[in-house]
């Protein structure tokens, strides 16, 4: 390591290696350069310098969807605040992403001393205050208290699946301390036998006398790292299941009893009405937010869901506590085992794309149908907010796909930095973006990165000439939603000098298509221009659309 001796970094770098990320997202700045020295002498960790931190704190998040862990640092105060937004949106949909700060020396701190990068009021606190409130643990690190620390980020985070934060003052980062000891033993989730063998007699009792049960899947299954055991679950039971809007990709959609995302509210929707109709609704990891509910018009009864949460399940109204959702997803597994003989194997067919009007013109109906036509087994989707991400919820997930949406947190630009995330994770598999023109107004820049490191992501930009989700919401001819008209494969090819992509500009059927089919050997950005008034083809929620007194 340099400077001699084994540092504070060091440690810290260490531990995150230990915990499965060997990445390191972020931007240099004064107060965390030294610490960035030891990130680039270490045998393991990789660094990868970001365009600026929000689109860190993005691809930090893609990272550790697929690791398991991400991690980034900041400089303190201008540089840390930047990468909030990143952060919030992990702690909203449980990633646990670990936020590395840069911070004043301690000796600075004791003296108040009014420094740039600070509110120059001698406080030196403020930012961990504002970091507290949005990860599972925040810390200050102390020359005292700094290893134990450590330990307890990584283990808090791991555990809840949450972000945390460490603020490293300058002085610790070159501290000299002693290797670990021994390796981290990770926080189990308590578990009680009365409260599982409780829990058994209830579920038990359940599905004795259920006759049509279905299993809803959330995403807290993905982030606690059960999708393997509740696809073995479906597998096994064939019981038909839907995942929630949050919740897709969590689980394999090609068993024949998926029957489609579970979309609430008045429209027709297999899924709904299969998950609604249960006698017993098996729930795994779904939290029943607005985007989910169709704001909050599910028609499910509490009274006749099994719901299985990470740290506790429900049946009906009776709670048992210290029942993972480990342990849960095996108690209901057996249960269901015992008495599926009882139950129908008819499974309704999932919603689908609409059939486009017509043969010659391009819409989106042309566009999501090709996309499905073109997914392959083991790709990664990445899909960002708007009318793509509404859209994205009828896809059928090939074998072995993985998709991420950020629906809860609703970040616009989310996509794109957070792919090249997921291709630092996983560098062997194939990324597609789909990513609107205004939302990626706000991240683009980031493309760059693709160059800079010789990854490949496709992106397909829909471009329909600004914030038409928005349109469908208020504003349907307003200004205010549109957007700056740009050369978007020109920019591509400019914002990776040295190592352009492949571009293209699809304006025909089949366009798509032809791009999905191209060799994955280098980045391809693909403009997909269409109607600028060409809506969602299915929502979540509930959206006005064009006004009636509008011609």
């Amino acid at each position: 390591m340099p400077f001699e001796g084994y540092t504070v970094g060091c440690y810290l770098l260490d531990r995150l290696v230990e915990a499965g990320c060997d990445h390191l997202f972020g931007v240099p700045g004064d107060f965390n350069l030294r610490f960035l020295d030891d990130v680039m002498a270490h045998p393991t960790m990789k660094w990868v310098g970001t365009a600026n931190e929000l689109n860190a704190g993005y691809a930090a998040d893609g990272y550790a969807r697929l690791r398991g862990l991400g991690a980034i640092t900041t400089t303190c105060g201008v540089g840390e605040l930047s990468a909030l937004n990143g952060v919030a949106g992990s702690a909203a949909e449980s990633v646990p992403v670990i936020h590395i700060a840069g911070a004043t020396s301690t000796k600075s701190q004791s003296n108040r001393e009014l420094l740039h990068h600070t509110l120059g009021d001698g406080n030196h606190n403020h930012f961990l205050h504002i970091s507290a409130e949005v990860c599972c643990v925040a810390v200050m690190l102390t020359p005292e208290n700094c290893l134990t620390e450590i330990d307890r980020v990584v283990t808090e985070v791991l555990y809840r699946k949450k972000p945390g934060y460490i603020a490293l003052p300058m002085n610790l980062a070159e501290m000299t301390v002693k290797p670990p000891a021994a390796k981290l033993v990770r926080r189990e989730p308590e578990c009680s036998p009365d409260a599982v063998e409780a829990f058994k007699l209830a579920v038990t009792s359940r599905l004795g006398s259920a006759r049509n049960p279905a299993v809803l899947v959330g995403h807290l299954v993905h982030r606690f790292r059960l999708s393997k055991q509740v696809d073995q679950l479906l597998e096994n039971v064939r019981i038909p299941f839907a995942p929630a809007t949050l919740g897709k990709g969590a689980v394999s959609e090609h068993l024949e009893n998926y029957v489609g995302t579970y979309l609430a509210g008045d429209k027709p929707c297999p899924a709904k009405s299969v998950v609604e109709s249960a006698d017993v609704c098996i729930s795994i990891g779904v939290e029943l937010v607005d985007c989910v509910t169709s704001l909050f018009r599910q028609k499910i009864d509490p009274l006749n869901t099994i719901d299985i949460q990470p740290f506790f399940a429900k049946v009906g109204d009776q709670i048992f506590h210290q029942v993972p959702m480990e342990v849960a997803v095996r108690v209901v597994e057996e249960a269901a085992l015992e008495f599926h003989s009882n139950w129908s194997t008819e499974y309704p067919q999932a919603e689908e794309f609409i059939r486009p009007d017509s043969n010659t013109t391009l819409d989106l109906a042309h566009v999501w149908n090709e996309i499905q036509a073109g997914l392959r087994p083991n790709d990664i989707v990445v899909v960002d907010l708007g009318t793509s991400a509404f859209s994205s919820v009828l896809l059928r997930l090939p074998e072995g796909a993985d998709y991420f949406c950020q629906h809860l947190w609703a970040s616009i630009g989310y996509s794109l930095p957070a792919a090249l995330g997921a291709q630092v994770a996983e560098p062997n598999r194939r990324v597609v973006c789909i990513v609107g023109d205004g939302a990626a107004q706000m991240t683009v820049q980031e493309l760059g990165l693709s160059a800079r490191y010789n990854l490949h992501p496709t992106y397909l930009l829909i471009n329909n000439d600004g914030y038409t989700i928005e349109r469908y919401i208020r504003g349907w001819d307003s200004s205010y939603n549109d957007v700056a008209s740009w050369e978007w494969t020109g920019l591509a090819r400019n914002l990776c000098k040295g190592n352009e992509p492949r571009t293209r500009v699809i304006d025909s059927v089949g366009g798509v298509l032809d791009a999905l089919n191209e060799k994955n050997d280098k980045m391809l950005f693909a403009e997909v221009l269409i109607g600028k008034f060409d809506g969602p083809l299915r929502s979540a929620v509930p959206l006005p659309g064009k006004p009636a007194n509008l011609k």
